[in-house]
């Protein structure tokens, strides 16, 4: 089972021996972290917890490992340039909670899985799982840029999937492959990135992934398509972001952006000398700045909206800029959603902000 961790995520735990009726006094809790060949389970459990049956239950319990589990991602933004595919590394780990019954020193139930910084919304209830179709972005088309590289993040399996990226209509882009045998026996590989340059698509319209299943049978496949927009009078920006499956996913912002600057700092009143001689009454000190800016989507589907929303819930956001991915921080509260009925056409204008000082000071 994976764990998403910024939701909680229960394993039942009865207070039975699970093959008698024999209820117990307390169990263990041994929460096992590692990354990985799923067989290299440390020898040293992260947490080792006792709870014990204070009410004599012959019920069962559910207990919270996600919060447990979270802190021990730190997530890392990758973009690679060529179309290809590459790993996410330890942007996934795996876990392994083994339960003790009072003084046994064998564990009679092992929960064990695959654990990301994913998320559930409310109405989804608890544990819920990654997509059955091993894509994890919503939509199935998007909008990118001349020089945007799309990352695709799909989950692998024990024989490997094949995929298919192709251009039209030249086939300037026309590149397959597998995500590798075994991958699922490793966390580092469990999910993987298709990296695509669509600057390798020079008079293209537009590109087609396709992942798993019969890939030149479209309802078996999956099926990603990519619109290659022209934009001539703005710098389009990808703005790369940690999304619901807790995963990297790409947006571009098309049309204007807007850069201002916010500056902090101390003061106090001097006597030190008179304004006349050049000297200041009023002394700033511990002064800095931070670089607030918009950016806007340009007219896009609807069916956007959902990005956007995950766009906003997410806790790492990047904008490729310079060669790097930089830490920005979205800094509005709040969305007007748009659709075509009330709006006609739907775009959207985001606040950023550079996530760090002008000033070095750390």
């Amino acid at each position: 089972m994976t764990a998403l961790t910024r939701s909680p995520y229960y394993i039942t735990i009865p207070w039975y021996y699970p093959t008698s009726a024999d209820i117990k006094t307390y169990y263990t809790i041994k929460l096992f972290v590692w990354s990985g060949d799923v067989t290299s389970v440390p020898a040293t459990p992260e947490y080792e917890i006792r709870k014990d049956n204070v009410v004599n239950s012959g019920g069962v319990e559910k207990i919270d490992i996600g919060r447990l589990l979270n802190d021990f991602i730190d997530f890392t933004p990758s973009r690679n340039t060529g179309t290809q595919i590459y790993n996410a590394n330890t942007n996934s780990k795996f876990y392994r909670a083994e339960i003790y019954y009072e003084e046994l020193t064998t564990p009679q139930i092992i929960r064990q899985g695959v654990f990301m910084q994913g998320y559930a919304y409310g109405y989804e209830g608890q544990n819920k799982q990654p997509p059955a179709d091993r894509v994890y972005l919503l939509n199935r088309e998007y909008n990118v840029g001349k020089n945007t590289v799309f990352v695709i993040p799909v989950e692998t399996e024990a024989s490997g999937l094949d995929f298919l990226v192709r251009s039209y209509p030249n086939n300037d882009i026309n590149i397959t492959g597998n995500t590798g045998i075994n991958s699922d026996d490793n966390s580092n590989t469990f999910v993987q990135y298709i990296s695509v340059d669509v600057s390798e698509a020079e008079e293209e319209k537009y590109i087609e992934v396709l992942y798993g299943g019969n890939l030149q049978s479209y309802p078996t496949a999956t099926k990603i398509t990519l619109y290659i927009t022209q934009e001539d009078i703005f710098a389009p920006y990808d703005v790369y972001f940690q999304n619901k499956q807790g995963h990297l996913q790409t947006l571009t912002f098309f049309k204007e952006r807007k850069d201002t600057l916010s500056t902090t700092s101390e003061n106090y009143n001097s006597n030190n000398g008179q304004p006349s001689t050049g000297i200041h009454q009023f002394v700033d000190y511990n002064k800095n700045a931070t670089k607030p800016f918009k950016m806007s989507t340009g007219f896009v589907d609807e069916s956007i909206n959902e990005d956007i929303t995950q766009l906003l819930l997410s806790e790492k956001v990047y904008l490729y800029e310079n060669n790097l991915m930089t830490p920005v921080n979205i800094t509005q509260n709040s969305l007007s959603y748009k659709n075509r009925v009330n709006d006609k056409l739907v775009d959207y204008v985001l606040d950023f902000r550079y996530s760090f000082n002008m000033i070095n000071n750390i």
